[in-house]
């Protein structure tokens, strides 16, 4: 409760206790107190105006305090909704970047599992392979280049050929 309210209500409550000790007052002094009587009456007639509007305008003031915690409470909770939402993208980001670490991490257990063999071969063992790898290249290297030789001396000799009936053909 709000404390103008409740100083409001003592307020009324002592001048009706005011009222009805200076009604007494009067009994006692003159018997026909009927002024004082309408005087009394009229100060609680007064005070219960009084506390009824402080009442009133507490309930009206408590009711607007109640809606602006409402709304302001509503608009705490959609901030947090949208919090929420962005931590739940933010985590299922980091599950598929951690599912792709995962992936990896087999694709590079695999590879090292073909290569364990090899490296713990012995050195005599990768000697022997590199030299049959490289006798592999250079036959395939001599292949090739008298695969290429053979073809330019025959294009050659195509074209002296066809150069030669070029010339027999612009002299007729």
């Amino acid at each position: 409760m709000d404390i103008g309210f409740i100083t409001q209500i003592f307020l009324g409550i002592s001048a009706l206790i005011m009222a009805v000790s200076a009604f007494y007052k009067s009994m006692n002094i003159n018997k026909k107190g009927y002024k004082t009587l309408v005087l009394i009456i009229g100060l609680c007639a007064v005070s219960i105006i009084l506390a009824s509007a402080a009442i009133y305008f507490s309930a009206l003031k408590l009711n607007k305090t109640i809606k602006g915690h409402i709304l302001e409470k509503r608009k705490e909770l959609c901030e947090i909704d949208g919090s929420v939402s962005k931590l739940q993208r933010y985590i299922e980001e980091q599950n598929i970047l951690l599912s792709q670490a995962k992936e990896t991490i087999s694709r590079l257990e695999k590879r090292k599992k073909e290569l364990v063999p090899l490296v713990n071969t012995d050195d005599s063992t990768i000697d022997i392979v590199a030299k049959i790898h490289e006798n592999d290249i250079s036959e395939h290297i001599l292949r090739e280049r008298l695969v290429g030789a053979f073809i330019g001396i025959l294009g050659l000799l195509l074209v002296v050929v066809f150069m030669n009936i070029l010339k027999i053909h612009l002299k007729k």
